[in-house]
């Protein structure tokens, strides 16, 4: 919602789940989804990389950040 203008207090944020999470390839781009916990490692969707699912939660991109280490 940053991305399309929106100023932080215009945003609400609410969790819904916390079994399946949505992380960000900063590789390619992809976001995504598994049923996971952070510290554990996702195989992108896009590029077929291996991710560790980080603390970071990017409010522009709506998902955890996924590490390329």
């Amino acid at each position: 919602m940053v991305a399309y203008g929106a100023v932080e207090a215009e945003i609400r944020i609410y969790v819904t789940s916390t079994d399946r999470k949505r992380v960000y390839c900063p590789q390619c781009r992809t976001v995504t989804e598994a049923v996971c916990v952070t510290g554990q490692r996702v195989a992108c969707e896009g590029c077929g990389g291996s991710l560790r699912v980080d603390t970071h939660v990017s409010r522009r991109h709506g998902a955890y950040l996924g590490v390329c280490d």
